[in-house]
């Protein structure tokens, strides 16, 4: 039996609302409700689906297609992208200029002719990472153009195309998502609208000035960008030592991080396409951005990021 006129209207009435109050909500928030029932769960994915939508069209007429291939590649949309989309960057005013893809070593080819034959065109191709931005996880960076239309394909150097992103200068572009499941490494502390300078910018000699202008880019588009010594101090308070326990807040840049813990935000929809993907066998990715001992004045911790095993 079909919904009534009046039944129908409420319906939609209704969705239209549940968006709205999505869209206010913090991304741990909106992982909570999704959580709560299968039916927010499917709210909750219809969303996010339709954020990738809309954010996929500005490069492709057709967004199906490309999301097909997206799956074949075992590929990730990040970059600006990606927080735009989890945290409904529309609020703060601007809109992503290009779409970043990742995908596992060895996995570039289909994506890269599935491209060509959507009309771009290959302008570049860099073995690691773009100039400006050193990243031993990168093994090469391909980017297409179509008029004012920029893609750039990311291959990792690994089997993970995670461990890359979990490098990234800032915390705020730790995050991915696919036509299935989305990822945020710091959460909360971005839909709080901070980031935190990743300290292996200054371990390996990565504080170029493609990367000063990269991180200055995200302070004007309204971020709290919070260098490794002041971040916790100043920004968190916990009972312990000083306001703060070295290593055990998930928002600490000396904690030990893993894809899986209990700090990330990891949305699953679609189980069974899910699990028949790639995707489903993504390993885990452990991190830790390192840096100075938040409470002393001497002492470090180095930075790393392992793909458990894979190579």
């Amino acid at each position: 039996m079909g919904l009534m006129p009046n039944s129908c209207a409420k319906f939609f009435d209704v969705c239209e609302l549940r968006e709205m109050v999505l869209n206010q909500l913090p991304l741990p928030a909106v992982a909570s409700f999704a959580l709560s029932t299968d039916a927010h769960m499917q709210g909750v994915a219809t969303l996010f689906r339709g954020r990738f939508c809309t954010f996929a069209r500005r490069f492709f007429d057709d967004s199906t297609p490309f999301f097909d291939a997206l799956v074949h590649s075992s590929g990730v949309v990040s970059g600006s992208g990606a927080l735009q989309i989890l945290f409904f960057m529309e609020t703060y005013g601007w809109a992503p200029s290009d779409m970043d893809i990742y995908v596992p070593l060895g996995n570039v080819d289909f994506m890269t002719t599935f491209l060509m034959a959507a009309g771009y065109s290959e302008i570049s191709v860099h073995t690691s990472a773009r100039p400006g931005y050193p990243n031993p996880s990168v093994q090469t960076v391909r980017t297409f153009k179509q008029a004012n239309r920029k893609i750039d394909i990311v291959e990792s150097s690994n089997c993970s195309p995670i461990a890359p992103i979990l490098e990234f200068h800032i915390t705020a572009l730790m995050n991915y998502i696919t036509p299935f499941s989305v990822f945020s490494a710091y959460a909360g502390f971005t839909s709080c609208g901070k980031a935190i300078v990743n300290p292996m910018v200054f371990d390996r000699a990565r504080l170029t000035l493609p990367t000063c202008m990269a991180i200055a880019k995200y302070r004007d588009r309204g971020f709290a960008i919070l260098t490794t010594a002041q971040s916790y101090l100043m920004q968190t308070r916990f009972r312990g030592h000083n306001g703060h326990i070295c290593g055990r807040a998930d928002v600490c840049t000396l904690t030990r991080r893993s894809t899986t813990d209990i700090g990330c935000v990891v949305l699953t929809f679609c189980e069974a396409s899910y699990a028949e993907s790639g995707y489903k066998r993504f390993p885990i990715v452990d991190w830790c951005l390192g840096g100075r001992l938040c409470n002393k004045a001497i002492g470090y911790h180095p930075p790393y990021v392992m793909v458990r095993g894979g190579i």
